[in-house]
């Protein structure tokens, strides 16, 4: 097990600042047999003379090739250049526990059919252990719903890969500028990849990403990247005979978050293109699509918010509604470990 070389897959742009702590955690690690492959998407920080500083074999440093840039692009070319039997994608603001390596090999060496699996993450702001809080927790609800909810399961340094179980996932799409490692990741669940959830915390992640290469919005600048994504997504679904009732509702409201995200932005004609492509694609009724419709026309003010959920109280007596906030859920170490 000693030999198995993991290669660690970082993209990054501008990010030296953060970048050498990452690069701090790597070697602090208890298990020695791993490969570094940072791929500059570029930097103009000065990244490029640190790494020439750097006297760590293991450690190799390449601008990117492609005339395409982002957080995908640098992905597929380090895998390109990768040569380890496991691979796993660090960000260049996570930080791994010394014993990260050595316990995640560990455990893939004793599930050896699994494709992947995938350990616990906790957030930091300014230095380790500030905050008491999981990036997320693992349930017992089914993976691809909770994707679908965008209740997002892990992060992308989450999991840790067998080389060979990559082929089956694809190539990371290169035409996404956020939801890379949301997309990525559901893909691999819809295409049936064996994994495991270990519930070990064993790295984490600075909660604070004001200059992430994956820009995260829902302005209209996104929309045509976003409608792309839903569709795809429900097109794998149903290919791989997984669109159940309950997924079918899910990806409907993945529409409705897009028409949520042009109103707010006071984009008005991408919220009904989106509505209009759901009800095309019959994964709404007539009465749904015209409440949706009353949603867009009347802006989705205070008084329209407040009317709606007066009226999926008389309409849905069963469902509970819960404040969404955000990506992931901010869980307490305590609740984890049942000390709550």
């Amino acid at each position: 097990m000693c030999r198995m070389l993991i290669s660690i897959i970082i993209p990054t742009k501008n990010r030296l600042y953060i970048l050498k702590d990452t690069i701090k955690s790597l070697k602090d690690q208890t298990y020695i047999n791993w490969e570094a492959i940072i791929i500059d998407d570029g930097s103009s920080d000065g990244t490029d003379i640190f790494f020439k500083d750097i006297q760590d074999k293991r450690i190799k440093y390449f601008k990117r090739k492609s005339r395409k840039s982002g957080a995908p692009v640098c992905r597929n070319e380090g895998i390109k250049r990768s040569k380890g039997k496991y691979v796993i994608f660090l960000d260049s603001d996570d930080y791994l526990l010394p014993n990260c390596l050595k316990k995640r090999l560990e455990f893939m060496s004793l599930n050896p059919d699994l494709d992947f699996g995938v350990f616990l993450c906790r957030l930091y702001d300014n230095k380790l252990e500030d905050l008491d809080l999981l990036w997320n927790v693992f349930t017992k609800e089914d993976d691809i719903n909770r994707f679908l909810k965008l209740d997002i399961p892990w992060q992308t340094t989450g999991p840790i890969w067998k080389r060979s179980s990559l082929k089956k996932v694809g190539r990371w799409d290169e035409t996404l500028r956020c939801f890379q490692g949301w997309e990525y990741n559901l893909r691999a669940l819809i295409k049936g990849l064996k994994y495991k959830k270990f519930e070990i915390i064993d790295y984490f992640w600075r909660e604070t990403k004001k200059d992430s290469i994956s820009y995260k919005g829902g302005n209209p600048g996104h929309f045509p990247t976003y409608k792309r994504l839903i569709s795809k997504t429900l097109n794998l679904l149903k290919e791989k005979n997984k669109l159940t009732t309950q997924r079918k509702n899910l990806v409907a409201g993945l529409y409705f978050w897009l028409v949520n995200c042009g109103v707010m932005y006071k984009y008005k004609r991408g919220s009904l293109k989106a509505w209009n492509i759901c009800k095309q694609k019959k994964l709404i009724g007539s009465l749904k699509y015209i409440e949706g419709l009353l949603y867009i026309l009347l802006g989705g003010g205070k008084i329209v918010k407040k009317i709606g959920r007066v009226y999926v109280k008389f309409t849905n007596p069963k469902v509970q509604a819960r404040h969404f906030q955000g990506t992931f859920k901010r869980c307490t170490i305590d609740h984890l470990s049942g000390r709550s």
